[in-house]
């Protein structure tokens, strides 16, 4: 627990060993909010090296040195730290308990874009659950016969077309932050008819670009998102049709941004905010399920 302001107000990471699961919440008076996710735990009896860093509103949980969950939340600012059981006889151990100040960290080093995962494993081992949506939450992203899906109605208001935004959820790859020039592909389809798409050069969970896309209302967009506020960069009077595939590829290079359905150029424009990032996949009130597979990133030469 960090930030802990009193036994019912704080930031929390636990994981458990028996369902599989990592999280990273946030209790106000009593109440919990999950911030992120990912359906991995612990190992028994194995010595684990954790660590927990809040820097303003940016939460990290690193663990062995491994960004494992992270999250973009202000409610708390300050706090103490503490630690935490729930059933685990017939034991916890901890030990070599630091707490040092945060200094100005050092700048993302770039990395080289390489990623291919069919999800032939059966996880998501990699991926991080981001839940922003209010509205019949919490997200069911689960694995099945090598498909990722999303099959809950997760939301949030306004749900006006007009709206931009809409936070919903969203899974990000754990490992992309130093990514510049890249391509990333998937194939999509949605089962649903609301919002769905791919989110890149991911700085955290309120800072990115996003390609998304609606059937109800018919519309593909490309937005920038700074700071949880949405800007317009291009817009098609299109969407997609409900349980058909598309390959999806979009290509950022400088600040050239092109989205491609199926080889065609759908979408393009020019912005230098965000130079590199990672990756994320995206629904917004889209039940009874939207499905990826065949996520690729690679390198522009």
């Amino acid at each position: 627990m960090f930030r802990v302001q009193d036994e019912n107000n704080y930031y929390r990471f636990s994981w458990n060993n028996l369902a599989g699961y990592s999280r990273l919440i946030k209790v106000v008076n009593g109440t919990a909010s999950q911030l992120a996710s990912r359906p991995e735990g612990f190992v028994l009896n194995r010595d684990y090296q954790i660590k927990v860093v809040s820097s303003g509103s940016e939460l990290r949980v690193y663990v062995d040195n491994v960004l494992w969950l992270s999250a973009t939340d202000a409610t708390f600012d300050s706090g103490t730290i503490g630690l935490y059981c729930w059933g685990n006889a017939p034991g916890t151990f901890f030990d070599n308990v630091l707490v040092t100040e945060v200094q100005n960290e050092e700048p993302v080093q770039q990395t080289t874009p390489d990623l291919t995962d069919e999800f032939a494993d059966g996880d998501l081992a990699d991926w991080i659950v981001v839940d922003q949506g209010d509205q019949l939450g919490p997200s069911d992203w689960s694995v099945s016969n090598g498909v990722l899906s999303q099959t809950t109605h997760i939301y949030s208001a306004p749900t006006s077309p007009s709206t931009l935004h809409k936070p919903g959820t969203f899974v990000k790859y754990a490992n992309g932050r130093g990514w510049a020039d890249y391509q990333v592909a998937c194939t999509l389809r949605s089962a649903g008819i609301n919002d769905c798409g791919v989110m890149f050069r991911v700085q955290d969970d309120n800072n990115y670009y996003r390609f998304s896309w609606n059937q109800q209302v018919g519309y593909s967009r490309l937005i920038r998102v700074i700071n949880g506020t949405a800007t317009l960069l291009a817009s098609h009077t299109k969407g997609f049709y409900v349980n058909q595939n598309y390959e999806i590829r979009i290509v950022a290079a400088g600040s050239q941004i092109s989205v491609y359905v199926n080889d065609v150029l759908w979408l393009s424009a020019s912005d230098s905010t965000f130079d590199m990032g990672s990756i994320g996949l995206y629904c917004w009130g889209n039940a009874p399920g939207t499905f990826f597979d065949n996520i690729v990133v690679q390198e522009i030469q």
